[in-house]
């Protein structure tokens, strides 16, 4: 399963997933229609979907290592 499949099935089903990009761990929250995405440096980011999220992190980096927790 890729990062990306596994990233929207957590946070769908839970409301919340973790993942670490380059070793750096950012949160995914759903509140109500939409998703904050923070990490532990008070960066947050809001969106009005998964995909965007998903679209976000391709756009943000490049080639890095992405691991879902």
């Amino acid at each position: 399963m890729e990062w990306q499949e596994e990233f929207t099935k957590k946070l769908v089903h839970n409301n919340q997933a973790q993942i670490s990009i380059d070793g750096q761990i950012w949160t995914a929250r759903a509140q109500g229609s939409d998703y904050s995405f923070s990490n532990a440096f008070g960066r947050e980011e809001k969106f009005s979907s998964v995909n965007k999220i998903v679209d976000a992190i391709e756009s943000w980096y490049e080639n890095p290592t992405i691991v879902v927790l």
